[in-house]
Order: C-alpha cells, then sequence, then structure tokens
C-alpha cells in the first residue's frame, strides 16, 4: 500500500499546480512507486553511466483539461558528461479502484486496480540526455520492453 501510495493511507493532493505540495501532511503527494521507479524504466539506460533520472511524481486526475498537466523534463545533460548529470523529470498518475474495494472485509483487494500515469516517451528522454537524433520510431516503437 505504501508504494503505490495508496488513497486509504491519506487521500491524494490533487492540486492545480502540476507539482503538489510536499510540505502538506494530511494528503499524498503522488505515486512512491512511480517516483521511483517508472520513468527511469521508461527512459531506459544510457550510454553514459553519469546519468541518472531524478523523477517527481504528483497525484492528479489524469483526464482533466483544465487545468492540464503534462508529464515533463526539466533539465538537460551532455552525452559526453564527465560528472553526475541528473535529468530531473515530473510524472503525473492516478490510481484507480474498483466499487468493492471500499468494503475491507479482507475479501476483496483493497489495492489499486490500476495506476494511470502519464510518462515522457523514451525518444524524449534519450534527446534530454544529450542524443539530439533520436528517433520515436525506434526507441519507443520497435522491439520489447
Amino acid at each position: 500500500m505504501k508504494l503505490e501510495s495508496s488513497y486509504a493511507l491519506k487521500p491524494p493532493c490533487y492540486g492545480r499546480d502540476l507539482i503538489d505540495k510536499t510540505t502538506d501532511p494530511t494528503c499524498l503527494h503522488g505515486s512512491e512507486f512511480n517516483r521511483k521507479y517508472t520513468q527511469s524504466i521508461m527512459g531506459g539506460k544510457f550510454g553514459n553511466p553519469y546519468i541518472s533520472i531524478v523523477n517527481d511524481d504528483n497525484f492528479h486526475r489524469v483526464e482533466a483539461v483544465k487545468p492540464v498537466h503534462l508529464p515533463e523534463i526539466d533539465s538537460t545533460c551532455a552525452a559526453d558528461v564527465s560528472k553526475p548529470c541528473r535529468l530531473n523529470t515530473v510524472t503525473i498518475s492516478q490510481n484507480h479502484y474498483q466499487f468493492l474495494d471500499k468494503v475491507d472485509t479482507g475479501y476483496y483487494p483493497i489495492s489499486a486496480h490500476e495506476i494511470k500515469t502519464k510518462i515522457s516517451s523514451r525518444q524524449r528522454t534519450e534527446i534530454a540526455a544529450g542524443n539530439p537524433k533520436a528517433d520515436f520510431y525506434y526507441t519507443d516503437e520497435v522491439g520489447d520492453r
């Protein structure tokens, strides 16, 4: 429940700004799983071991259009960097629960049925990591990841 940042622990912040308040102890900022893993998995491995991804996941309703919340990459790294360089990314998540999840009898699972997530493409991540010729077809469509 902690890794998914279950709404049973605290309600989501669902702020209007892209980055939810991290100082509000009464609500959840984002999914801990997505903060730790999702964008790094999508971004893939870089040719340079000094480049890493640090993600900030935020809970928002993913279908909301006013205001619209989209993922972003807030920094870049040169491909040949020789010191640690972090790509700071922002992802958007929303946990979805089944109707019977509210009835915590032990019979039905109470974990999220799905976690809807908006993340940046591998192409966009590669470009931010210093590969300006990253092609969407080869980075995101071809192969089995």
